[in-house]
């Protein structure tokens, strides 16, 4: 993956992965993309779909901690205060990571092959464009009307049926004959 598709200085978790592991996610990400440059539409589609329904760093590393902090409080409830270490201590590695972008359960995270929200949208964007979805941005001329069709061309949950598009066709034409 470009170096410049997800840039570090962004990407905390990225910056505080090791290298090795960074690029092993990278290739598997562009096999990825390369396994649907041939396909069609509706394959591309059902990834895209796939790719919504992914859960990124952030939210696995929320439910790992709810689930130990709730474990670690049903503990201490059963057997003795002693436990609420537990949730304590899960909550120092929250607030780590929500300061510095690393957390205990990081590295293994990541080598399970866990990505970032970037990461997944780097190949959601990158879907898109081999799609199509952003073939018609560059001929509209006019500023609002293309700034419509940037945004409908990345945001993640557009509708693909048809109907989508000849609604959308629908109110383009009519703005262009507003105009």
């Amino acid at each position: 993956m470009h170096k410049d598709m997800v840039p570090e200085k962004i990407d905390r978790v990225r910056a505080n992965t090791c290298d090795k592991i960074n690029q092993r996610i990278d290739r598997q990400t562009e096999r990825n993309i390369a396994a649907f440059v041939c396909s069609g539409e509706e394959e591309i589609s059902e990834r895209l779909n796939e790719l919504a329904d992914e859960w990124d760093m952030e939210r696995v590393l929320q439910l790992h901690a709810t689930v130990i902090s709730t474990g670690g409080c049903i503990l201490s409830m059963l057997k003795g205060k002693g436990y609420l270490a537990i949730p304590l201590t899960v909550s120092a590695f929250l607030m780590n990571h929500a300061v510095r972008g690393w957390c205990p359960p990081l590295p293994l995270f990541r080598r399970l092959g866990v990505r970032t929200r970037s990461e997944i949208d780097a190949e959601i964007f990158a879907l898109k464009a081999i799609r199509g979805d952003f073939d018609d941005v560059q001929r509209i001329v006019e500023p609002m009307d293309r700034t419509a069709a940037a945004i409908d061309a990345v945001s993640e949950f557009a509708n693909d049926d048809s109907e989508t598009h000849s609604e959308e066709a629908e109110k383009h034409e009519e703005r262009q004959d507003a105009a």
